[in-house]
């Protein structure tokens, strides 16, 4: 199927244009499509652009050179730890934002289900260490400087709501802890 090769084609180019990782950004398009057939009007839609990133292409070369954590494939955080990293680490990197190369029907949003808080404090408290590691051992290019100020920044926030996190957690047993001896004192 044509459509099929549209991508592979122009992850090619970039390849032999020197880049040595890039990220293609997805659209989020209608989730009304239910059939395979239905494939070439998905690329047809225009649909709406997608803050995170989710295409990653990148020279397996680069691979040792990387910093993952010990993240979790999928959960929040993840695509920003690789962007840093193919930031870090690449003599050419780019990030495409509007190419409609990717698409996601719908846009559900998961990773903001209540039951995955476990795995976004997990890859919270991970991407902090790998930002703080980059910090101390990385001489950034001034072209590069600007977003990782944003990534220490974000690692500030997120050192700040763990903070926060752990002291709501320590009240919430308090409170159990309390109420518990209440009622057991009522009991008497």
């Amino acid at each position: 199927m044509l459509y099929n090769l549209i991508i592979y084609t122009e992850v090619t180019k970039f390849i032999e244009q020197g880049y040595d990782s890039f990220i293609i950004n997805r659209r989020t398009i209608s989730n009304s499509y239910k059939s395979v057939a239905d494939i070439p009007l998905m690329y047809a839609e225009k649909g709406e652009r997608h803050p995170g990133y989710d295409c990653f292409v990148f020279k397996r070369s680069l691979y040792p050179k990387f910093n993952l954590g010990l993240l979790c494939i999928g959960a929040v955080y993840f695509d920003r730890c690789l962007y840093i990293n193919f930031l870090l680490n690449s003599d050419k990197f780019a990030e495409f934002k509007d190419l409609y190369l990717t698409f996601h029907l719908g846009d559900d949003r998961r990773w903001t289900n209540k039951k995955l808080k476990d795995y976004r404090l997990h890859n919270s408290k991970e991407i902090i260490k790998i930002i703080r590691k980059y910090e101390e051992i990385q001489q950034l290019r001034d072209d590069r400087f600007a977003f990782f100020e944003r990534a220490v920044g974000l690692a500030d926030r997120l050192e700040q709501d763990q903070k926060w996190y752990s002291f709501i957690i320590k009240l919430q047993r308090l409170f159990k802890n309390w109420l518990v001896t209440l009622l057991d004192n009522g009991k008497r």
